[in-house]
This record gives C-alpha cells, structure tokens and sequence, in this order.
C-alpha cells in the first residue's frame, strides 16, 4: 500500500510541475497584443515522408521561402514556439530566463536563427536540435515569429 501512494504522490508532483512550466505559455498565448495571431490552424510536425530541416541541408536556411513579416507565417510559428519553445527555456512571451529574449530585439540574423534551431547549440547556453522535428518551412516559420517578438517592445 505504501509503494501505491508512492507512486500516486509521484504522478500528481510530476501533473502540478507540468501544470506550473506551461502556465507563462499558456499566458503568453493570451496576450491580447498577439490576439491576430490566435487564430492560426494546428500544425503537423515532419512526417516520414516529408524532408525535415536537417535532410534539406545548409541551402534550405540561408533564404526564406516566404516573407518573414507575412501574418499568416508569423501565427503558424507562434504556434510552434508554444510547443516547443516557450514554457521552458524562451518563456511564453520571448522574455527569456533560462535562454536568450527575443523581445525588443532588433540583432537577429534570420539565417544565424534558422541555424541554431536546425542545428542546435552546446556552449554555456545549451539548445535542443530541432532539425530532424521541423520542416525548412516549419523553422522558417519559427524565424519569422522571432522577428515579430523581436518588434514587441512590451
């Protein structure tokens, strides 16, 4: 009986955790200053069949298929980086804490973020590598909401 409750105490511990990291993103998601780009339809991660970022290769970051400032590619990478990015490292709304801000930013390269997302970074700030996830779009999607937070001067 006591392993029971063990486990039980282990699994709600491990549910309000969760609950706690997802919170500024959640928050985030309702900023009314990013209320345009709520409406943005659910994305599908790299399937099997299609080529992720780090199969398309170095040619596939160094132009943008699309305009980085177009809304409806800025709300398909809000939606990513609140899967992906936010109730962790970048926090819901760009600000950082365990990672670097991307608000009020005017000094990202496209090419140096679309990079790093691919490929990752192990340094004194580590970052996952996202390149097997995402599609060239899917990244590029994922630049062009950090270009937006970056105008976002709170």
């Amino acid at each position: 009986m006591d392993e029971l409750n063990k486990i039980k105490k282990n699994v709600l511990l491990k549910g309000v955790f969760l609950a706690l990291i997802s919170m500024p993103a959640w928050s985030a998601w309702q900023d009314p200053k990013l209320s345009q780009l709520n409406e943005a339809p659910p994305i599908v991660l790299a399937q099997d069949t299609t080529m992720t970022a780090k199969e398309a290769g170095p040619e596939a970051g160094k132009t943008p298929p699309f305009d980085l400032a177009d809304p409806k590619h800025v709300a398909e990478g809000k939606i990513l980086y609140m899967r992906t990015c936010a109730g962790y490292c970048h926090g819901g709304r760009g600000e950082g804490g365990r990672a670097p801000s991307f608000r009020a930013r005017d000094d990202l390269d496209p090419a140096y973020a679309y990079k790093t997302i691919v490929n990752g970074r192990v340094a004194s700030d580590v970052m996952p590598v996202f390149g097997h996830t995402f599609t060239p779009e899917q990244v590029w999607e994922l630049v062009s909401y950090l270009l937006f937070m970056g105008t976002q001067k709170d």
